[in-house]
């Protein structure tokens, strides 16, 4: 009991401590953000000022020149104005490195603003951790009562549903898997079905052609064509070649296709057979159709 109470205690004295701590994780966000705003200012002064450092000597030169002018720039018009004018470009540069000695001063000082703020939020973090630890370890400490007992009873209980379930539903995902390959395998044949069927077309075609050309033959030796007639010979005996070909791949397309659908039937068998019986008790509505074809 002076355990507990002593956990409580400490509990309750962490809570008091997240009590001002409360809305640190916004304030350290808008402390990045300034943070970001100041440093991509500050690249871009930065940028202007290599620049003009750059510029500087040559414009030295030139109020240099004028100020001091030798032939031809005794005729500049208006060059004391010049002057003035060139001096207040150099000024300007003077101004941007002061500018920028001053935003460097002010990003050192938002970085270190930063630090701290994230400081706080980790301290933040740090005690909501030891919140969460002892309000755990105060429940744990605690005799359970018989809600709690009922609780973790239907806790364990609905656990091993779920791993039925899932299990179940990886025996039946295997059948489903079968079931696809088996229609992969259907769908493969009837195209192959297709082909025989398109090359058995031709091989008729070919016929047709084969016994029109016979006719021909027989017509132009009746006549006494003996040289039309050796060449519609020639063309039937090509012809007949050309059907005895597509005859042999509309064959060999055949038996593929029927090997190929026997290996379907067998796959789509084993799945149907290995789906779980447990499944079609559980859920009768659902299994019902499962196996049955409609013819």
């Amino acid at each position: 009991m002076d355990q507990t109470a002593t956990l409580v205690n400490e509990y309750n004295n962490t809570e008091q401590q997240l009590v001002p701590l409360q809305g640190c994780e916004n304030e350290m966000h808008g402390v990045d953000l300034q943070v970001s705003q100041a440093a991509s200012e500050l690249r871009e002064r930065q940028a202007l000022f290599n620049k003009a450092q750059q510029d500087d000597q040559y414009l030295r030169k030139r109020i240099h020149r004028n100020e001091n002018p030798r032939f031809l720039h005794y005729f500049v018009f208006n060059r004391a104005a010049k002057v003035e004018r060139l001096k207040g470009e150099l000024q300007l540069v003077e101004d941007l490195s002061n500018n920028i000695n001053v935003e460097s001063a002010n990003l050192s000082n938002l970085q270190h603003q930063q630090q701290n703020a994230h400081a706080v939020v980790d301290r933040k973090h740090q005690l909501e951790a030891r919140s969460r630890a002892l309000f755990e370890q105060i429940v744990d400490a605690q005799p359970p009562t018989q809600a709690l007992q009922s609780l973790r009873a239907d806790v364990q209980r609905q656990g091993g549903q779920l791993r039925s379930e899932q299990g179940l539903l990886q025996v039946v995902g295997g059948s489903v898997a079968m079931v696809k390959q088996g229609l992969s395998k259907f769908q493969e044949a009837e195209r192959l079905y297709r082909k025989a069927n398109s090359v058995n077309e031709q091989a008729k075609q070919v016929n047709s052609r084969e016994a029109f050309e016979e006719r021909r033959e027989r017509r132009e030796e009746a006549f006494g064509n003996e040289c039309s007639a050796e060449c519609a010979e020639l063309r039937r005996e090509r012809l007949e070649r050309q059907e005895r070909l597509l005859q042999s791949e509309r064959d060999s397309l055949i038996n593929k296709a029927h090997d190929v659908a026997v290996q379907a039937y067998r796959v789509i068998s084993q799945a149907f057979s290995s789906f779980p019986m447990e499944a079609r008790g559980r859920y009768p509505q659902l299994c019902a159709s499962i196996g049955s074809v409609a013819f």
